[in-house]
């Protein structure tokens, strides 16, 4: 799968109902992209969020939630179905 592909799939899954997001990322070009794409999707759409002043915050490990809140169900789902991003995101980081 290509960069830009597994990227956009990250975004997806970390930003599901956010079109401003995914439009935002649709402009990203894959030559920018590293060969991990995941840590960069996490990346940008944390810059995203902060950029636009969300009431998310990050939490232990590495976790977004809101303060004082429960980890919503599209949170759940969508840690489940990216198991690898964190590995992904190791793997970029040792690279570096």
């Amino acid at each position: 799968m290509k960069r830009k592909l597994k990227f956009m799939q990250a975004v997806r899954i970390l930003a599901p109902d956010d079109q401003f997001i995914h439009q935002a990322a649709e402009r990203v070009r894959e030559g920018a992209l590293p060969a991990f794409p995941g840590g960069a999707a996490l990346e940008f759409v944390a810059a995203m969020e902060k950029l636009r002043g969300s009431p998310f915050e990050a939490g232990p490990h590495g976790s977004w939630h809101a303060p004082g809140a429960a980890e919503s169900p599209s949170l759940r789902e969508a840690k489940q179905q990216a198991p690898g991003l964190r590995d992904e995101m190791s793997c970029q980081s040792h690279a570096e």
